[in-house]
């Protein structure tokens, strides 16, 4: 099932962010008709109506029919909730892409949370351990805490792991973009402040993991699992770039041995960008985040 959800996921999501092969990525109203429908499909499933042009409709309609016939009315509630974040992110996103505005790293950090779909894979721990979590352990500002920092560790290392691919796409719905436009550095001194984003949320993780409270001996248990859970979709998810083709080609090996790479060149049909990015291949002194990665 989880499975069949990262699929769904993943061709929704291209709809939505891929330049070369959607007409979506700058269409807010068209982006949000099929956000309608997907977000119907999971709270009113009864009136399902597949849109004959997105095949995608008809597979979340498959998978949730599947899904609610094997998982707890928790497990459902929590997963609409972050889909329904996500489908509101990646809205906000493509208005963005039409209007070329660039937003802060402030506002464009709040939104990634949502647009990432991180949130979604988190959502599917415990279907996938078969467990369920009480509402009192669930939402407890530290488990929320640990959550938004796995989030912000996938979806900004995401960030500099796509940068080549979106930029050649001329795609500039991207931290390291956003922090280069804002800062005024060249491009490899934005990807170095994400990477100290990235390390600061690790910490803020491990800081959260020793405030985890005590409940009672099940409760703890079932948070003990669900905690391991959430790392394992971590780990998997940042490892998961170098194993696939989709970001480094066929050099992902090299570029996980290297953390080299090759800028490619502009796409023939590329979005046209209001921003003009900086690049230096000299070591350059780079500014740091302040105090916390949201500043």
């Amino acid at each position: 099932m989880c499975a069949e959800w990262i699929t769904v996921l993943f061709v929704w999501d291209d709809l939505l962010d891929v330049p070369i092969d959607s007409d979506l990525v700058s269409d807010e109203q068209g982006t949000r008709e099929i956000n309608r429908v997907m977000s119907c499909i999971l709270t009113q499933p009864e009136n399902f109506e597949p849109m004959v042009t997105q095949p995608v409709t008809g597979a979340l309609h498959s998978f949730w029919t599947q899904f609610c016939a094997t998982s707890s009315p928790n497990m459902q509630k929590r997963f609409v909730e972050a889909v329904l974040k996500y489908a509101e992110g990646a809205a906000k996103q493509v208005a963005s892409r039409e209007t070329r505005a660039l937003p802060s790293i402030k506002d464009f950090i709040v939104n990634r949370q949502s647009a990432s779909g991180v949130e979604t894979l988190l959502a599917l721990v415990e279907y996938c351990l078969q467990i369920q979590v009480p509402d009192c352990a669930y939402y407890h500002p530290t488990l929320q805490q640990l959550r938004n920092s796995i989030n912000e560790i996938v979806s900004w290392s995401n960030d500099i792991y796509s940068f080549n691919k979106e930029q050649a796409c001329g795609d500039h719905a991207n931290l390291v973009v956003v922090v280069a436009i804002e800062k005024g550095i060249p491009v490899q001194s934005a990807i170095t402040y994400v990477s100290v984003m990235v390390q600061e949320a690790v910490k803020r993780y491990h800081e959260n993991l020793k405030k985890i409270p005590k409940f009672d001996p099940r409760i703890d248990a079932l948070v003990l699992k669900y905690v391991g859970g959430i790392e394992c979709v971590c780990t998997g998810l940042v490892s998961w770039h170098f194993k696939i083709d989709r970001y480094f080609g066929e050099n992902s090996s090299e570029v996980s041995n290297t953390l080299m790479v090759d800028l490619l060149p502009q796409e023939k049909n590329a979005l046209v960008s209001a921003h003009e990015l900086q690049y230096d291949q000299l070591p350059i002194s780079t500014p740091q985040p302040k105090g916390s990665a949201m500043t």
